[in-house]
């Protein structure tokens, strides 16, 4: 446990490094979606229905953005190859970036959305449920974006290889993150949908690691 925290440790200390690439997640991520509530022209009513889905899929888009970070800095000076080869368990490393990722650059996105869904015109127990699917998804998104960033950690271009990989997987979550909120805006009870978000996030913690660091290993060697 206290390696793992080691590791934890210096992926933070990596990303306060590295703050420009914080500020513009979190840039792109406040831009887009109020760019959109502002230029859409939509009725309220029809912009409350879209706004959770375009704060989802924005949401998305700027966790892609960070998943360079993950694995590419340490595999540059030979970080990564040093920690393969001591005692710390590929998958609890694997853990540890997917986590501090999401302290990073998940949280913030969480934090945000009650404000951004206020813009979007979202009222009541909208404004509760979409940050709940948002932090129920976005680190099942960052589980499944790490193990394509372990495979593609390697390639100089691997960013566009990565999102196509991760694309077609992170799909189920989006449905579902969009849905839960859409229920809330109709009055309608959103606890299906949360509850297939959680059965999606114990999975991912469950086997994704284990996935990611054997790909570590497979792309080490």
């Amino acid at each position: 446990m206290s390696i793992w925290l080691t590791v934890l440790q210096h992926e933070f200390l990596i990303y306060f490094k590295k703050w420009i690439h914080i500020i513009i997640n979190i840039t792109f991520f406040l831009i887009s979606t109020s760019l959109f509530s502002i230029v859409a022209g939509l009725e309220p009513e029809l912009l409350a229905q879209w706004g959770a889905g375009v704060i989802w899929v924005v949401a998305f888009l700027s966790m892609l953005l960070s998943m360079p970070l993950l694995f590419q800095p340490d595999r540059d000076d030979g970080t990564l190859d040093l920690m393969l080869l001591s005692a710390v368990d590929p998958a609890w490393l694997a853990l540890a970036k997917a986590g501090a990722n999401w302290c990073v650059f998940g949280l913030p996105l969480v934090l945000l959305s009650p404000l951004l869904a206020a813009s979007y015109g979202m009222e009541g127990t909208a404004l509760l449920v979409l940050p709940a699917t948002l932090a129920l998804g976005t680190p099942a998104l960052i589980l499944l974006a790490t193990v394509a960033a372990a495979l593609t950690a390697g390639l100089r271009r691997g960013v566009g290889l990565l999102a196509l990989l991760v694309l077609p997987l992170a799909l189920p979550v989006l449905l579902f993150g969009v849905r839960g909120t859409e229920l809330a805006l109709d009055g309608l009870p959103a606890g299906a949908p949360l509850m297939m978000l959680g059965a999606f996030l114990l999975v991912a913690v469950g086997l994704l690691p284990w996935a990611a660091g054997a790909a570590l290993r497979a792309t080490a060697n």
